[in-house]
């Protein structure tokens, strides 16, 4: 008698185990197609994304100040050249 509780008792554990797995596996089919949907609805519908700003910051500063300071002199120049960098800043 000891050995057949021990085998209902180990069959009612799969059948616990059984019933979790499937319990997780009806979550995650459930969310797979509310995924899939909306990955669908996305797709009908035009995006427009402009990388251009989020991707590469220096790249816009440096876009920024072409379009915007064209004909102003590095800063290099001002260094290699302190007499101008003291006359801009008035230091004399």
């Amino acid at each position: 008698k000891t050995t057949t509780t021990n085998t209902d008792t180990k069959i009612a554990q799969i059948e616990e185990i059984n019933s979790t797995l499937l319990k997780s596996l009806e979550e995650a089919d459930k969310n797979n197609k509310l995924l899939f949907n909306k990955i669908t609805e996305l797709q009908s519908t035009p995006q427009i994304v402009n990388n251009m700003m989020t991707v590469n910051n220096e790249y816009n500063i440096n876009l920024f100040f072409d379009l915007n300071y064209k004909g102003a002199l590095n800063l290099d120049y001002f260094l290699k050249n302190p007499s101008i960098f003291r006359r801009v800043f008035k230091y004399n």
